[in-house]
């Protein structure tokens, strides 16, 4: 089947109107049957207008790409939900650096992949098996733009990066796959169709990369205005409010708030209630707040200049907000850390490392506990969100 959509994207590049383009799910197929080097002449035949198109497209991706690299965030940002199978996570945890330091472990582990008897299946079931290279709705949608690895000295990190969120991302899911299937062949579903279609689904969503459903096609656009549409998909479609929160806590809180008019703030943990009091927090600016939390860093500048404040309501200053969205999120992680408790406490950016999302609070003290609304406390210092995932 896939030889044949193969050679459907043969005809179209070599067909009596001189030929076409094929779709992007074509050149991946051709890439895999005829190498590289074919898709890389693919796409040297689009039009000037696709060219300038998708360089629109990545120029737009560029600054999340680079604040998403420097790290290993994958595991405990797209993995957190299958950390509870360590024979799976584990392994794809332990070669994620290996894959981080060498291109050659990388391919080496993608190779092993293609290779396995149940590839076709995994094949079959859509199962998300992500790519560095040159088709962007192949990547993964933090790295969905390669300028960064043009870069001087830039590129390094961003290479590097790529290869460790693809590279475990891809073993975890193929390793999942394969315990869930074989168990599912123990009782005679691996020629169940929609068991096959649905384990794919779950293993997808399990792993942050969620369905776009009528916007599947425009997966870049949705890109280019949020951060992480698909991880947003992804838990939605995995929301359990029983699950230890990993990404699931931002739309559990903001769909609370909606429905029963209450919110609590984290620094003083006065709960009050909305559209109440002078300049009242609505559900409006609830839902506001939520969405642009997971704007893409471009739209997000857009917003903030727009509105004349950053996310934390200060004063926009343009030069350090377009510096900020060209920073990787560690750094700035360890940075206020830093800042704020000096560089002996450093260390607490760690977890930021591997996906945890960070908050500073700086002179701030987190309430846990709830304060009744009346109870008026103003406490000093800055709030800063960190680790905007």
């Amino acid at each position: 089947m896939d030889m044949l959509h193969a050679k459907s994207g043969l005809a179209k590049l070599f067909g009596e109107g001189g030929g076409q383009v094929p779709q992007e799910s074509e050149i991946k197929l051709l890439q895999e049957v005829f190498g590289r080097e074919l898709t890389k002449t693919v796409l040297a035949k689009r039009t000037l207008g696709q060219k300038l198109k998708g360089g629109a497209a990545e120029a737009l991706n560029l600054p999340r790409s680079i604040m998403a690299s420097f790290d290993l965030s994958a595991p405990l940002r797209q993995g957190i939900f299958l950390v509870g199978r360590p024979k799976q996570w584990l392994p794809a945890f332990g070669g994620m650096f290996k894959q981080f330091a060498s291109e050659r472990a990388f391919q080496e582990v993608q190779s092993s992949i293609t290779k396995r008897p149940t590839y076709p299946v995994m094949r079959d079931a859509r199962l998300a098996l992500t790519e560095i290279g040159d088709s962007l709705i192949e990547r993964e949608e933090q790295f969905m733009s390669r300028l960064g690895e043009k870069i001087p000295v830039v590129k390094y990190g961003v290479r590097a990066s790529n290869r460790a969120y693809v590279g475990f991302l891809n073993k975890l899911r193929a390793d999942v796959f394969d315990d869930l299937y074989a168990k599912g062949k123990a009782i005679g579903k691996e020629d169940n169709r929609a068991f096959v279609e649905d384990l794919g689904k779950f293993v997808n969503a399990a792993t942050g990369r969620g369905p776009l459903g009528v916007f599947e096609n425009s997966a870049t656009v949705m890109n280019s205005i949020f951060f992480s549409p698909r991880l947003m998909a992804s838990r939605l479609s995995l929301l359990n409010p029983l699950f230890f929160w990993g990404g699931f806590q931002q739309p559990i809180v903001a769909a609370y708030r909606l429905m029963s008019g209450q919110a609590v703030s984290s620094t003083s943990g006065r709960e009050f209630t909305l559209g109440e009091g002078y300049k009242p927090t609505t559900r409006l600016d609830i839902a506001q707040r939520f969405l642009e939390s997971k704007e893409a860093p471009i739209m997000s500048l857009v917003t903030a200049l727009l509105k004349g404040k950053n996310a934390v309501g200060e004063d926009v200053r343009l030069a350090p907000e377009i510096v900020d969205r060209f920073i990787p999120m560690v750094v700035s992680d360890v940075h206020d850390v830093i800042q704020s408790e000096g560089i002996g406490k450093a260390w607490q950016a760690a977890p930021a490392v591997f996906g945890v999302g960070v908050q500073s609070y700086g002179d701030q003290i987190p309430q846990l506990t709830k304060t009744p609304a009346a109870a008026r406390q103003f406490p000093s210092g800055n709030s800063r969100l960190l680790g905007k995932r």
